[in-house]
């Protein structure tokens, strides 16, 4: 439900479950105002494990949020997030509850905006987790990851930022892997496809999965593929992988471009071999 707040800084827009919730958050946003940079942090609302993160607009972003608001129809990032959030669950995905969602505003344009959504317990970000697990948990993530990812694309719904820091594993939930932070979410463009998923989850995969596990991965997503009556041939899955490689060296020069934004101490490799992956 779409819910509105009056603060003595601006008003508060978003979506949540009911008004309740988006209102015991209230006292959470205004704190958050004043910290320093990202903040992301656990709270309890009513009797719930709750996971918070915000982050201020300022200058460009906040004028470019305005504008796309305005002209285009589109929700702020974090709104973005919990509807993409709700369109995997209701698809039987793994992904946290969203709980609500908003943007502080003032004058019109967007000045902070925040997400709250179900804790997930004992979960660690998959890129971690790959640091440390033996071979038999790294097949099982492996194999979940090749399944979940092919039915996603099936459903021509791509996430746009599947990186290995994307993704949560919390072993003691059946199913192991969870999609987090997806924000840019949504229906397959030109693009903007399978093939940029891929490219995403290659640039660090490309050295944290060893050469097997990849092969392995990919053997798996494309039999997946057929399972869920999106079968590629051969010459498909090759153009797939090639466009994958396209996507994953646009990201490269990204991060060769604003190295702070690489959290890991190995820089991506320079190259990925795909030719032998689409056999």
């Amino acid at each position: 439900m779409r819910v509105a707040l009056d603060t003595q800084y601006g008003g508060l827009t978003g979506v949540a479950e009911d008004e309740a919730t988006f209102r015991a958050l209230l006292p959470t946003v205004l704190e958050a105002l004043f910290e320093p940079g990202r903040t992301a942090r656990e709270l309890v609302l009513g009797e719930r494990r709750a996971w918070f993160k915000g982050s201020a607009l300022r200058g460009r972003a906040s004028l470019r949020h305005a504008l796309r608001a305005r002209l285009l129809r589109r929700p702020i990032p974090r709104e973005s997030e919990y509807r993409a959030l709700g369109w995997l669950r209701d698809r039987m995905f793994q992904a946290p509850r969203p709980l609500a969602a908003g943007s502080l505003a003032r004058f019109g344009f967007p000045s902070y905006q925040f997400l709250a959504t179900e804790l997930v317990p004992d979960a660690v970000p998959l890129d971690r987790a790959l640091e440390t697990a033996s071979a038999a948990p790294r097949a099982r993530w492996l194999a979940e990851l090749a399944r979940e990812t092919a039915r996603l694309h099936a459903l021509h719904f791509v996430h746009r930022d599947l990186f290995t820091r994307n993704l949560l594993v919390a072993p003691d939930h059946g199913r192991e892997l969870w999609f987090i932070d997806c924000w840019r979410g949504g229906d397959a463009l030109p693009g903007r496809d399978a093939a940029w998923d891929l490219g995403c989850l290659m640039l660090d995969g490309a050295t944290v999965f060893t050469r097997d596990e990849q092969r392995a991965f990919f053997e798996l997503y494309f039999s997946e593929r057929g399972t869920q009556r999106r079968a590629l041939d051969l010459a498909a899955r090759r153009k797939l992988l090639e466009r994958a490689a396209r996507a994953r060296a646009a990201w490269l020069a990204r991060v060769r471009r604003a190295p702070g934004r690489w959290r890991h101490a190995t820089p991506p490799a320079a190259d990925w071999d795909w030719r032998e992956l689409s056999d």
